[in-house]
């Protein structure tokens, strides 16, 4: 049993933990606080109520790499970024359509992947 708050477990978990068990540990919130520091926006923007394509992409990126990394479903990251899961749906759809065409939004999520996965 680790105690202690969620920047402490990450610490510990980064030096010691395999792969595996740091990828079903990620929590919404770290992912968003990575995309937020990848992108250069903040994460109370990132939950706020505007709509710009920028945050909009990091909204598909949170709940993209929370699926992807570590089984979150949609409506929970929906859940923590207030907004409606099929809100999240389309987010991630226009993000997956982004991807190939697109090579600073590839790199980005790439870099975001990886230093989650540190």
């Amino acid at each position: 049993m680790l105690v202690g708050d969620e920047d402490f477990a990450e610490e510990v978990l980064s030096t010691r933990a395999d792969p595996e068990l740091k990828r079903r540990l990620l929590a919404v919130s770290r992912i968003a606080r990575e995309v937020v520091r990848g992108l250069g926006i903040a994460v109370e923007d990132l939950k706020g109520p505007r709509r710009t394509e920028t945050l909009a992409l990091g909204r598909g990126m949170c709940a993209y790499l929370g699926r992807e990394l570590a089984g979150i479903s949609l409506a929970a990251t929906g859940r923590h970024l207030g907004r409606e899961r099929s809100t999240i749906s389309r987010d991630v759809r226009r993000l997956e359509e982004r991807v190939p065409k697109d090579r600073r939004v590839e790199a980005a999520l790439r870099r975001v992947r990886q230093n989650l996965l540190k």
